[in-house]
Parts: C-alpha cells; sequence; structure tokens
C-alpha cells in the first residue's frame, strides 16, 4: 500500500508541475504583452492541450515570445532558492518544480531556433 501511495505522490505532483509550469510560463507572456502596451485577449490553460496566450494588437511580438520561457525558468529558480532549509521537502519539490520547468523553456528555445 506503501508503494501506491508513493505512486499516487509522484503522479500528482507530475501533474500539478505540469500546470503552474503552464500557468507560470503564460503568465510571462501576459506580462511580456502589458510592459509593451499589448492587448491579452485570451489566456488558454488547460490540462489536455499545449497552453496559449494570445495578445492584439502586439506592438513588440519577440519581446512577449521571449519573456514566457524566460520567466517560466527563472521564477521558479527564484523561488526554490528562498525556501528556508529546514523545509527539506518543500525546498526539495521546489527544487523539482524549477528543473521541470526549466526543461520546459529548453524545449522552448530548441523550438525557437
Amino acid at each position: 500500500m506503501q508503494r501506491l501511495h508513493q505512486l499516487l505522490f509522484v503522479v500528482s505532483l507530475v501533474a500539478l508541475s505540469w500546470l503552474a509550469m503552464m500557468a507560470v510560463h503564460e503568465l510571462g507572456h501576459v506580462l511580456g504583452a502589458l510592459v509593451t502596451g499589448g492587448s491579452v485577449e485570451r489566456v488558454v490553460l488547460h490540462p489536455l492541450t499545449i497552453s496559449q496566450t494570445d495578445v492584439s494588437p502586439n506592438p513588440h511580438p519577440a519581446f512577449v515570445v521571449w519573456l514566457g520561457p524566460l520567466f517560466g525558468c527563472l521564477l521558479p529558480l527564484m523561488l526554490s532558492t528562498i525556501v528556508p532549509r529546514r523545509f527539506v521537502v518543500v525546498r526539495n519539490i521546489g527544487r523539482f518544480f524549477a528543473v521541470f520547468a526549466s526543461s520546459r523553456t529548453a524545449l522552448t528555445f530548441r523550438s525557437a531556433r
């Protein structure tokens, strides 16, 4: 029974990390759009699709595009460093999420070339 609980925890953590990673990534796009004077038309966050942010007008599309992966990578890394050392489990989960989010960022950068 203990193995089942561990497996359920890992599967839940991966699913939650996927949704949180998409939300942080899209938050970067939204912030990029707002900073450059763009207007966010729609944000799609669904567990079975790839997240998407529609901006119109988009005065600086390159900035908006790149802020998503950069914010999606840097925010989890910064948050994982501010958790106190005594919260070992929380720090490890935060680090897992930071690596998880960074891997999506690496895939985004690779596909942008």
